[in-house]
């Protein structure tokens, strides 16, 4: 997603952007994909009713910003200025020197050599993923972004601490992740709210 408006591409009515604040916190999927079959692969709209943005699915349109000409363009203000809040700086909400001299850093455990050494665990902690995905689901519908979740967190643990989580470590750290998520999506989703949801942190 960019910030901008460009004339020549269909655009979400600012109101209603505003009208689908409420479906987008609950599934922002859903609503990127009512527009994209309404509007086509590219189009424009203001996220949460206020912020002009771009949104694309263009795989030409990705390749040309993310690859082929990304010195040309910078990151949404959404995510160097709101989601830097939650996460941090990173390779994700930088740009400019900060974002190369991230990516170099990110770059160096990606290197073939190492990503064969770290093969054999990561193989072992699928494994425990698929086995406890087995047990779950024996016992009816399976949050499956929790389980991606758990598998990460799993993936983490073993990687830098060199032990597995324990199941109540790795529930434990799920709900703080999702509740500081449901936190950043309603300031990003709802921004008008933003005053509101401050007041509610201080109290």
């Amino acid at each position: 997603m960019l910030e901008g408006r460009i004339s020549n591409v269909p655009h979400v009515p600012r109101g209603r952007s505003l009208l689908d604040a409420r479906d987008m916190m609950r599934n922002p999927v859903a609503v990127f994909e009512k527009y994209r079959a309404r509007l086509g692969p590219t189009f424009t709209l203001h996220f949460g009713g206020v912020k002009a943005s771009l949104v694309s699915t263009d795989p030409a349109i990705l390749e040309h910003v993310l690859r082929s000409n990304r010195d040309n363009y910078e990151k949404s203000y959404i995510q160097v200025e709101r989601m830097v809040e939650f996460q941090g700086e990173g390779v994700v909400n930088t740009h400019g020197e900060a974002w190369l001299r991230q990516r170099r850093l990110l770059a160096q455990g990606f290197k073939p050599a190492y990503l064969d050494k770290l093969l054999p665990m990561q193989q072992d902690v699928l494994q425990g993923l698929m086995s406890d995905f087995d047990r779950d689901v024996r016992k009816g519908p399976v949050d499956v972004r929790r389980q991606m979740l758990r598998f990460t967190l799993r993936l983490v643990g073993k990687s830098l601490f060199g032990r597995t989580m324990r199941i109540e470590e790795l529930e434990q750290i799920a709900d703080i992740i999702a509740s500081i998520e449901a936190f950043a999506h309603r300031q990003i989703t709802q921004p008008w709210k933003i005053p509101w949801f401050r007041l509610l942190r201080e109290q």
